[in-house]
């Protein structure tokens, strides 16, 4: 290499392939901010109907449940089920009214706003829901909610009188006491101890029945059960009757912790036709204290449902004077 070529330039050239289009220098692009680079995506196809996945339907199905305008949920026609009331708060089979229990579990169905109640009210008195900006539907719907509570509140008030109909009756000498209807009149009866009757219906009466006997305790003679038995064989044996038929045995506990039995049975007789018969039995200081309460129930004048709570509470009213 010679001493020249150290200090002339280097220059190197590839040769142009294409002499027509000779390469340019670019020039530099003036200084910009970046820009943002956007990817777009085709729009996913929504599967409808029964095309969706059970998970789809099932998380649709909880979105439009609780997209439901709160003011119209109770719109339409309701079919209430399996509505639970307490067996201490039952009523029992006999009561024909609607208790403020299967009140209170209808408006839990139906979840009514919570009640408040007024400073005046009593503890014991019902509260009242008060609903507003109801439709039609909703307002029928409160109508017969209020109905309902008319109607507790009617059978609270009659069990009120049927306490005020009845008169404590106490006879100290032969040591019994018992309620009841003031309007009935004494009479006198052979083999009856005390006997009333209902004036004008002298099919209608109770009559107490007090004997001496050598037992001390009713459970010497007997259960419940066993009592009852003999009673309806004494009851068909008479030839006035033409059926008798048990409905009700109970026991429950008197003055003194005596026992006291308690008998409901239906008879059929040619004296009097069909009648409901109540029948309380215990026994004090070795004597036998016989209650028998009579009521005609025939089919086209039956027994009604005041008056039989009314003979109810004259039976269990039925103990040893203290």
């Amino acid at each position: 290499m010679s001493i020249t070529s150290k200090f002339l330039p280097l220059h190197l050239s590839f040769p142009n392939p294409n002499p027509k289009f000779p390469f340019q220098t670019p020039t530099p692009c003036p200084l910009s901010h970046p820009k943002l680079l956007t990817i777009r995506s085709a729009k996913k196809r929504q599967r409808t109907g029964n095309l969706r996945y059970p998970s789809e339907k099932k998380k649709l199905k909880s979105k439009q449940k609780t997209q439901i305008d709160e003011a119209d949920k109770f719109e339409g026609f309701w079919r209430l089920y399996k509505l639970g009331v307490p067996a201490h708060r039952d009523p029992g089979k006999d009561f024909l009214g609607v208790s403020d229990a299967l009140l209170e579990q209808i408006a839990k169905a139906l979840k009514f706003p919570k009640p408040t109640r007024e400073s005046n009210e009593s503890p014991n008195t019902y509260p009242t829901t008060k609903i507003t900006c109801l439709r039609k539907r909703v307002l029928n719907l409160s109508i017969v909610a209020v109905t309902l509570s008319l109607t507790i509140s009617s059978s609270i008030s009659k069990g009120t009188a049927q306490d005020l109909e009845l008169e404590r009756y106490t006879d100290s000498k032969q040591g019994f006491t018992l309620l009841r209807p003031p309007s009935w009149v004494k009479v006198e009866k052979a083999g009856a101890t005390v006997l009333f009757e209902e004036p004008n219906k002298a099919t209608n009466n109770l009559g107490i029945v007090v004997s001496p006997v050598r037992l001390t305790k009713l459970e010497e003679f007997g259960s419940p059960q066993f009592v009852a038995d003999k009673l309806i064989q004494v009851e068909k044996r008479k030839e006035s009757t033409k059926d008798a038929d048990i409905i009700g045995i109970s026991e429950r506990s008197g003055n003194g912790g005596l026992q006291v039995y308690e008998f409901e049975y239906k008879l059929d007789s040619t004296r009097g036709g069909m009648k409901r018969i109540f029948t309380a039995v215990f026994v004090a200081s070795k004597k036998l204290y016989i209650l028998n309460i009579a009521h005609s129930d025939k089919p086209e004048g039956p027994l009604d449902m005041h008056r039989k709570r009314l003979l109810e509470q004259v039976l269990h009213s039925f103990d040893a004077a203290l």
